[in-house]
Parts: structure tokens; sequence; C-alpha cells
């Protein structure tokens, strides 16, 4: 055996062909090879794929491509470095891939011109949560694409494995007892290291269980010491610790690991920009540490891999990395330029920070909301936004932002996320990204979306207005170049004069937004936004016009439920709701409450929600828990001093008005402001019950006379000012009223306050209108509310005999006292009935028990 060949086998890289033969399997069209740290899954891989006449397209997953959007545009990135894609198709799909357009369909097109090709996933353990969406990913695209063969990698779980249940696809799972070294092998790795191969061989893969990371230890310490420790030992230990790291072979120096490590991989430009050593050098090291099991190459770009370290060894050069601060700051600094100049500008961020390169990493995280339009939407960046001391984030203004927008889309840490934009406020640093304007505009656009989040929105919308002013500043030849950039600013701008109710100023900023856009995704937002701003002032014919104008590639299933697309499903439940169409819009707006949806849109969808639940029987029930989580300390996103909520009180207040419980909707009215005309229609329909007509006709006539009604608040108002007016036997007024009402909903559509008003004020308007013969006001008043008061539900004899307890008692102990069981036994007949009622709580679940009669059960 040669030494070329010695060094081989030390390291562990020896021929498996039992294991081969699975990958070679053309039947074969998923393989997932599963185990855990050091049990030679990326070896057998790397090994493999030397073998094949055409090389893979290989994709090293790395923690922080944590979604399924970002694993797509990281495979996109990994395919055009290869080669598999020219320039041109990579940057198209990597367009396609930042709109809602299906990544499979986009990877299935692409692949059509691709022929047969095998892609390999390293560290597929890495996508976590993502797991479950990209493994329905992977399968429909091997499913699509006949040439593709899919090979992945992983320490942990995924469905992937499971693909063999289906009937169109053959998969395979290596596992980690396939994996283990078997004797021959684990002798063909000691040959020529002891004379009694053979029974050293089998005492070790006896003693290590052929695990892959020991046996290669084992085999060094053989190497080293002319013996193998007993496993378990303290020699052991060290040896396993230690005896890798110390094997560096002669013609590398430690201090070129320690400076290599700090990439995740490195190319031999980067691995000579970081040692300073010559490329020749570089290349010839290298190799002779992936000769020696340090590492290994792996496909990274066209015609130029990258080295990748062993987890575990790099792992141990990173902490002397670390030890030596001024110098790993300088590594981070160039891995991360390197990584963003190579399209992997998550990483780029991540190793900035790590670095304690802040500034490096505010001018990364500006690139980085440019170009990926969700990532202002993503806690992905939670981890290491989190590393860079508060202390410094004042001077960095940015990356403060950045950390308030992860904290807002976590669930532990968005209560805390206000704090941190305040910091972000009031930075008085002026850091230079792009060119002055264009930095002053971001900058202070910055500190009004900022104010925003942190529910300032009367602050929000007098500083939009002013970072709007700016743009006029701007050379015509930056804003060009960069109007992306400044489409998406100016959309988050209209929002916040949106808020506050600068409806005019909102309402020219997005259509401005509209005009500078260019790619489809930043198209489709800004209309969406456009749609939804539109909707809430009760403009249908403009909101449907800018849905139309939405660009097809984004209508998928699961579009209008990202946040970019929310405000456009909120107008299509607003025409849905405004048609009397409530089963539509329930279905419609499904999946955007609190618990599912935490983005600041969530005032709009829960209204919705209210809307249709009343309109199909059961809206004690919703308002019920969309009041619950009003009430909370923390709050829903989006919860504030603004025209949404505004909204959201006065539906809720009109809903416990129309089911006999104005007490609540009194409540209810007390927490807003007194003027809001968005509340207006409530109030008025709350004094008439509570004050009597004329208190109510004179709170209409001053409503009606405030300038900052919207078409829908208006329209509102004018019917339940009508509605008093008939109480009051002012019947011109009425009439005057409920047909300016009437010809707003004909000519622009907004009605569904109709159906929020009580029964008999409906029904005397209705007759009103009757004996007018007025067919265009009865067609205005007539909604087909649903006569059930929701879906059936079956309970148990147990269970309406507990349900009949929790009426008249306060705890769970004393409901088991009354019924002579345990509190355990009531625990989980609470838990099965909650779950039949669609509720999670005591108060919603008698609301809603209540609209169906079963609380007229008996007391056993």
């Amino acid at each position: 055996m040669t030494e070329a060949h010695d060094a081989v086998a030390l390291a562990g890289i020896i021929d498996r062909p039992r294991l081969y033969r699975i990958l070679d399997s053309p039947l074969v069209r998923v393989c997932v090879v599963s185990g855990p740290s050091g049990c030679g899954k990326t070896t057998l891989l790397r090994s493999w794929a030397l073998q094949q006449g055409k090389l893979p397209i290989w994709v090293s997953l790395a923690e922080g491509i944590g979604t399924r959007q970002a694993f797509w545009q990281h495979l996109n990135a990994a395919a055009r470095r290869l080669g598999a894609l020219n320039g041109d198709a990579a940057a198209q799909a990597s367009e396609q891939l930042k709109t809602n357009i299906d990544p499979v369909e986009v990877a299935a097109a692409l692949l059509r011109d691709v022929g047969e090709v095998t892609l390999i996933l390293d560290a597929y353990e890495h996508l976590g949560d993502a797991i479950p969406r990209v493994d329905e990913d992977l399968l429909r695209l091997v499913r699509a694409a006949s040439g593709l063969r899919l090979v992945v990698s992983t320490r942990g779980r995924t469905s992937l494995s499971e693909a063999d249940q289906d009937s169109e696809l053959i998969a395979r799972t290596i596992t980690y007892s396939d994996l283990a070294f078997t004797v021959d092998e684990a002798q063909a790795l000691l040959c020529g290291q002891s004379s009694d191969s053979t029974g050293v061989a089998e005492s070790i893969v006896r003693s290590t269980r052929g695990y892959a990371l020991t046996v290669r230890a084992a085999a060094h310490a053989l190497a080293e010491l002319g013996h193998v420790p007993n496993i378990g030992s303290i020699e052991w230990d060290t040896v396993l610790a230690a005896k890798l790291e110390e094997r560096i072979p002669d013609g590398v120096r430690a201090q070129f690991l320690v400076d290599t490590c700090v990439a995740p991989y490195v190319d031999v430009a980067l691995a000579a920009q970081l040692t300073g050593e010559q490329a020749s050098d570089v290349q010839r090291m290298l190799d002779l540490l992936e000769r020696n099991g340090f590492g290994r190459w792996i496909p990274y770009a066209y015609n130029r891999p990258a080295f990748q370290y062993v987890e575990s060894i790099r792992d141990s050069f990173l902490s002397r990395a670390r030890a030596d601060a001024e110098r790993f700051a300088r590594g981070c600094s160039t891995s991360a330029l390197w990584l963003s100049a190579n399209h992997e500008d998550d990483q780029a961020l991540l190793t900035a920070i790590a670095g304690g390169d802040y500034r490096l990493a505010d001018a990364l995280f500006v690139r980085l909301v440019a170009t990926d339009i969700d990532s202002s939407t993503t806690d992905r960046f939670l981890p290491a936004l989190r590393q860079v001391p508060e202390q410094s984030l004042p001077e960095y203004p940015m990356l403060a932002f950045g950390l308030g927008l992860a904290m807002k889309s976590s669930a532990s840490f968005h209560a805390d996320a206000p704090r941190i934009f305040r910091i972000a406020i009031d930075s008085p640093a002026a850091p230079s990204y792009v060119e002055p304007a264009l930095d002053a505009f971001s900058l202070a656009s910055m500190r009004a979306v900022s104010l925003r989040l942190a529910l300032d929105f009367a602050a929000s919308g007098a500083a939009a207005a002013e970072a709007v002013a700016l743009i006029e500043r701007i050379d015509p030849a930056v804003l060009d170049a960069h109007h992306g950039h400044v489409a998406t600013v100016l959309r988050q701008l209209s929002y916040s004069l949106f808020l506050p109710g600068r409806f005019a100023d909102a309402l020219s900023t997005i259509e401005r937004a509209i005009t500078l856009c260019s790619e489809p995704v930043d198209y489709s937002y800004a209309l969406s936004l456009a749609a939804g701003m539109t909707a809430f002032t009760g403009d249908l014919l403009r909101a449907q016009k800018h849905l139309t104008a939405m660009s097809a590639d984004t209508r998928i299933a699961g579009w209008q439920h990202r946040y970019g697309t929310g405000p456009s499903t909120f107008a299509q439940c607003s025409m849905l709701l405004d048609g009397m169409e409530f089963a539509q819009a329930a279905d419609l707006v499904q999946g955007f409450d609190g618990a599912t949806f935490p983005g600041e849109f969530w005032p709009l969808h829960a209204a919705v929600s209210v809307v249709a639940g009343y309109g199909l029987g059961h809206g004690a029930a919703e308002a019920e828990l969309v009041a619950e989580a009003l009430e909370r300390d923390d709050a829903p996103s989006g919860v504030g001093d603004d025209v949404v909520t505004d909204h959201l009180y006065g539906v809720l207040a009109m809903v416990w008005i129309a089911v006999g419980d104005r007490r609540r909707a009194n409540r209810m009215l007390r927490r807003r402001a007194a003027d809001s005309p968005h509340l207006a229609a409530a109030r008025i329909i709350e004094a008439l019950g509570r004050r009597g007509p004329r208190e109510a006709l004179l709170l209409a006539t001053a409503a009606l006379d405030d300038p900052r009604h919207t078409i829908r608040s208006r329209a509102a108002a004018q019917t339940a000012g009508a509605a008093a007016a008939l109480r009051a036997g002012e019947t011109a007024r009425a009439w005057n009223w409920l047909t300016s009402a009437a010809a707003t909903a004909n000519l622009r559509g907004p009605r569904s306050h109709v159906a929020l008003l009580p029964p008999g004020e409906r029904s005397a308007l209705l007759g009103f209108a009757r004996d007018a013969e007025a067919g265009d006001l009865v067609r205005y008043l007539t909604v087909p509310l649903s006569s059930a008061p929701g879906p059936t539900v079956e309970l148990t004899r147990r269970e309406r005999a507990v349900l009949a307890e929790l009426a008249l008692q306060t705890s769970i102990s004393a409901i088991a006292d009354s019924l002579v069981v345990s509190p355990h036994t009531v625990k989980s007949q609470l838990q099965s009935i909650y779950r039949k009622l669609g509720v999670s709580s005591r108060r919603a679940a008698l609301q809603a028990a209540e609209e169906r009669g079963l609380l007229a059960w008996p007391r056993p």
C-alpha cells in the first residue's frame, strides 16, 4: 500500500461497495443517509460522488437556513455556483423564488433542461422547523422531474425516509446500523497498522459497534501509540478529544486550521486571504488535510470546490480562533464579505455578527432587507442578532431595527420588541450605506416604521410623511438604480400613514410605490397593501382593480397566508362580507388568528372573523375569542391607538349589542376615543338602546359632520343614524341617510355593517323601505343571516352534565365536588367540550353553548 493510500485509509475514506450499491441503483429515486454526527454520512457521500461520471449538485446546509424560502434560494445559489444553471436562468429563478410561485414548479422547469442529475443535500437537519414543508416540496419535485435523484444526509428525522410507501417512488434509507464499519471495513482501515489487523479490527468493531468516528480515532491511536486504548477509559477520551486535532500533517501549521475554520467552508482564494498563504500552498495544505480526514472538498461553485472541516474538528479550532479576538474578528469580516459575494447573505450576516463586526453586519442587513422581501418577517436571525451587545445598538440603527423585527416575529420575544425599536428610533447615528440622500431616506423611513411597530401610530404617520418628502432630494439616477428598494420602503411608509387615518397620503404613497416596482413580488405586495387599504375605506372598485392587477403568479395555495399578501386577503374577505358571503369569508380568513399569524394585520383579519362568525350564527363565541385576545397583557400585534383597532372594537361592540349584551358593548366602546369615526355606528346604536332615540340622533348628526370618515365608516354611521331617526319619528332624515348609504353601497360596495345592525333596528328599517316601495333600499337592508346558531355539536351525557355545572360553578374542583368525580375527570371532559365547540376558554364555551341552546339541559 502506498503512503497516499495509507493516508486515505487512516482518514476513514475507504471503498464501501455494499453501500455504493444502494446509492448506485437507478431504481432508488430518494435515498436518505441517516445517523448521528461522526457516523460517516458525509464521508460516504463524498467518496461515492467522486466515482460518479457526472458530479452531483452538492448543497451543504448550515444553521440559519431555517425557512422554506431560504432553502430554495440557497439551493438555487448552489446550482448557479456549480454551473448546473447559467447565470440568467439562476437570476430568473431567484426572482421567481422571491414571489409566491410554487418553488417546485420553478425547480421542475429548470430540471427539464438539465437532464439526469443527482442532488445531494448534506446536513439536512439544519433546516429545523422547515423540514416537513421542504420534505413535501422535494417529494413533489422528484415526481415531477423524472431525471432527478435525491440523496439526503441528516442527523434528524425526515418524512423522506417514508417515501417508499408511495407507489410512484422507490426510496431507501441508509441507517446508522448500515453506516457502522464491518470487521472487513475496519480491517481495510487498519491494514498495515497491526500485525494482527483482523483481531484488532474485530476488537474495535465489537467495542465501538462500528461507529465511524471512534473507529477512525482507534486507527489514529493505533498508529500513534501502537495500541488501542480501552473504550471509555481516560486514555480513550483523551484520544477521542485530542488525537484527531493533534494529527496535523507535516506541511500544515496549526494556525492555518485556526484561520480557515472561521468560515463554514472556504475555497482556495478565501483560505489564502484568511491565512496570507500563496494559493498553491493553500491548495496543497487543504489536500493534505482532506487526506488525513480533517474535512472534505465539497462542490460549491462551478469548477471551484470548497473545503469543509469535520464538524467536531472545526468546533475545536474555532475555540482556539476566538482566543485571539482581533485575528478572529478580521477572519469573520473577510469571510462575511466572501459569503456575501457568493450570494449567501444570510450566512454573511451571521458570520459578521459572530466576529463582532457590527458595522459590516449593519450594512449587510440593509442589503438583505433590500434583496429578500420576507427577511423582515422572520425570526431566523434572532439568535445571531441577540449576540450584539445592547449598548452597541445605538451605533448601528439598522441592526437594532433588525433585532426588533426578529423579536416581533418571535412568540417568545415579541412583547419586548417595542423597546428595541425605541433604540433604533432614538439612535443618533447616520451610517453610510449607498449614497447620502438615499441613506437619509432609508434611515428616516426605518425610524417611521419603528415608531409604528413600537405602537406610536400618530408619531409614525408624521415621521412617514417627512420621510416621503426626502425622496425629492434623491438624484434621479440613484433613484432609478435603487427603485426596488425605494418601492419596498414606500410600501411600509404608506401603512404608517394609513394607521393614524392619513388616508389620502397613504393611498398616494402606495400608488407611487406601485409605479416604482419592477419585480413581480414587490409589485404584488404593493398591490396587496393598496387593495387592503382601499377595501378598508370602502372603495371596493379600486380594491378590485388592485387585486386584478396582482401578479397571477402569486395566486397559489397558501399565498394569502404570507405577511406581504395579508392585506389582499382582507380585501377579498371584505368583498365577500359586503356581498353577505359569510361562509366563504370565514374559510378565506382561517389561519389569520393571533396564535398562527402574529403579524400586524391581525386586527383586520380578526374583524373579518367576528363579522363572518355573526353571519353564520356563532358571532358571540367568535367575538369572545377575539375579546379575550385583546384583554391579554400581551395583546396580538397591531393592536393600538389606530384606525384598524378602532374598526375592530366597533365590530365587537355591534355584535355584543346584536346578541343582547349591551354591557359588554359599552365596555368595549369606553376603551376607545369618543370621537373616532370608525366607532360612530356602534356608538349611535349603543346610545339608541341605552339613552333613547333623541340622544342617538344628536350623536349621529354630530358624527356625520366629521370630515375624517372613510366611505365605509360614513355609510355605516348613516345607516345607524337612519335607525335612530326612524325611532325618533324623523322619517325625512331617516330616508336621506338611508338612501345615501344605499347609493354608496351600489356605487362602491360597502354593506357588511348592515349585517351587524340589531335585528329589531334592521327589521324596522326594512319595514320602512317596503312601505315606501323602495326596492333598492330593501335590497340594501336584506341580509341572509344564518337561522342556525352554528354547526351542530353532539355532547355526551357526561359532557352535558359538566357543561351545566360550568355555568354554575367557578372552579374545576367545585364542579368535581358537585358531580362527585375527580378533578382529572372534569378536566378531561372540559377538553372534549372545548374541542367540540371550537373554543379555548370557559367564557367562550359558555357563550357558544348558549347560542346553540346547549345550556337548556337540566342540571343533574
